[in-house]
């Protein structure tokens, strides 16, 4: 039987002369960036859904009152619902751009190497 030294605990990171794996940390940084940017697209696009379909209820409600509306005569309110709706449909589309705009921005952003 040959005597054997104890062995000392393995300390943490690389031994002497050992280099860190080549851009671990940066990888880790471009990485964190890439998720905070999908978290805000993802909270971007959430927020112009909800706006959206807030502004299709609107129009659908207009839509009805227009739709059950007398048309042998004028009503001077009736003037006002069709400048509401045509205000709505404006809203509505600008908010159908950004959607496209901020979902097409997230798309790109899925097909970048940091994605899982």
């Amino acid at each position: 039987m040959s005597y054997r030294p104890p062995r000392q605990a393995s300390r943490a990171g690389p031994g002497p002369g050992t280099k860190p794996a080549p851009g671990g940390r940066e990888n880790y940084l471009k990485k964190k960036e890439f998720n905070k940017k999908m978290r805000i697209l993802t909270k971007k696009i959430t927020g112009c859904e909800n706006s959206i379909e807030e502004i299709e209820n609107g129009l659908d409600e207009l839509t009805g009152k227009i739709g059950s509306m007398d048309s042998s005569h004028q009503d001077p309110g009736d003037q006002v619902l069709f400048i509401k709706y045509g205000k709505l449909k404006k809203e509505l589309d600008q908010k159908m751009k950004e959607w496209e705009e901020f979902h097409s921005e997230f798309e790109s952003l899925k097909k970048s190497q940091y994605h899982i």
